[in-house]
């Protein structure tokens, strides 16, 4: 079915906020990315001290993680790698690499999103990654609880428990 779409200029997909064109350009790139996707929407837990960390990847792929992105601003590598995101799911699945397909987006009409710039941003483990998240995790969770007993939070709100 994507296939027979592959041959029109514009594609128009409706969604919740509004429709998302996307161009011939954009369509073949996302079509050599689609194929290789075997594992959508993905759940994995680990166990912390007094917590438990979640993770729900978009897409798994052998052991390739990936997540897609969008933004309205130029897109920043840097920002990607820089993210706790990546090192938390590598920990979480597995996986011997984290894939960003990230989507510059842009507003045409009202609620007519264009895909303007498509890039994707790999990041690999290193040693003492798993770690880094524990710790962050767990700052994470100490700010968290300090908030709520502030009454800045509602239970939950924030995915805490």
């Amino acid at each position: 079915e994507f296939r027979r779409v592959l041959f029109r200029s514009v594609i128009t997909v409706t969604g919740d906020h509004g429709d998302c064109r996307f161009g011939a350009g954009d369509v073949d790139r996302m079509a050599r990315i689609l194929p290789n996707i075997r594992t959508p929407q993905v759940k994995a837990e680990m166990p912390l001290i007094g917590h438990t960390l979640v993770g729900v990847a978009d897409y798994l792929c052998g052991p390739q993680i990936r997540d897609i992105k969008t933004t309205q601003k130029t897109i920043s590598p840097e920002r990607y790698e820089r993210s706790i995101q990546w090192k938390s799911y590598l920990s979480l699945f597995g996986g011997d690499h984290f894939v960003f397909d990230v989507c510059q987006m842009e507003e045409e009409e009202q609620h007519v999103w264009a895909v303007r710039q498509y890039q994707t941003v790999v990041c690999f483990p290193y040693p003492g990654m798993k770690e880094y998240v524990e710790y962050w995790a767990d700052q994470y969770v100490q700010w968290y609880n300090q908030m709520k007993e502030l009454g800045k939070f509602e239970e939950m709100e924030h995915g805490v428990q």
